[in-house]
């Protein structure tokens, strides 16, 4: 169950989701080895848009997919940017059409099998699905207890929901025509404020699980988190390190 689906998660992301989209796309860039921009990229699981907008730099045409209508609806505009809503298994694409397929932080939600067979279906023979992952470490610079207090809100109040964690290997792409190229990995930290990080965590989908089973309201979490969290902010704001992924994979 993917909880992203769920109403009250789209505002809060598209107000506190941190914007490293940018930072992925370079280095999307820098793999193709283009000179010109990308006449179709299809962008999978796009939620509020960052990653479609973002994607804007190195196409001319950006299709975004995603299967909450409530995460369209307040999505980036742009002229070059076209919104459906349909699922990651489903594809709403002709074969062949696409020049590349991402897909940033939502590939565990996917029925993976499903997924793959519509990937090879619409890539362009040469054309490239690339995974983007991008995690919280939970790590605040220079404040080593604040790691530690939020590996224990997680275990004790904010547990991982359900997901696909089986690896993706080159032998399981084999079976879609897909090749495993290569991945790659990067750090980059983001600036909080005390509101601002509680504001992004609530938009995780440990949180939102939380919040959409209806035990527990926004306000009490809320609270929860800025009396946990409030002792770490001497100053106005922290920083705080995230660890990114890119996994390539070409089509034949």
């Amino acid at each position: 169950m993917n909880p992203f689906v769920h109403s009250s998660a789209a505002e809060r992301y598209a107000k506190s989701r941190p914007y490293f989209h940018p930072l992925a796309v370079g280095k999307i860039w820098e793999r193709l080895e283009r000179s010109m921009p990308l006449e179709c990229v299809l962008d999978v699981a796009c939620g509020t848009g960052q990653s479609s907008r973002a994607l804007l730099a190195i196409a001319e045409q950006v299709i975004g997919l995603d299967v909450s209508s409530e995460m369209l609806a307040v999505a980036y505009r742009d002229p070059r940017i076209s919104y459906r809503l349909a699922p990651a298994e489903s594809l709403p694409l002709e074969p062949n059409s696409a020049d590349l397929i991402t897909v940033f932080l939502a590939f565990h939600w996917f029925d993976r099998a499903g997924f793959l067979q519509e990937v090879a279906r619409v890539l362009k023979p040469g054309g490239y699905l690339v995974l983007v992952d991008d995690g919280f470490l939970a790590q605040m610079s220079h404040v080593y207890e604040f790691e530690r207090t939020m590996t224990r809100l997680y275990q004790e109040h904010f547990p991982t929901p359900p997901r696909h964690r089986e690896p993706l290997t080159p032998v399981a792409l084999q079976e879609f025509g897909l090749e495993w190229e290569q991945q790659q990995h990067f750090h980059h930290s983001v600036c909080f404020t005390l509101p601002q990080l509680i504001g992004y965590l609530t938009t995780q989908s440990n949180f939102i699980a939380v919040l959409e089973n209806g035990t527990r309201s926004l306000e009490e979490v809320w609270n929860q988190l800025e009396g946990e969290l409030s002792p770490f902010f001497q100053s106005r704001e922290g920083t705080f390190r995230f660890s990114s992924g890119l996994r390539f994979i070409r089509k034949s």
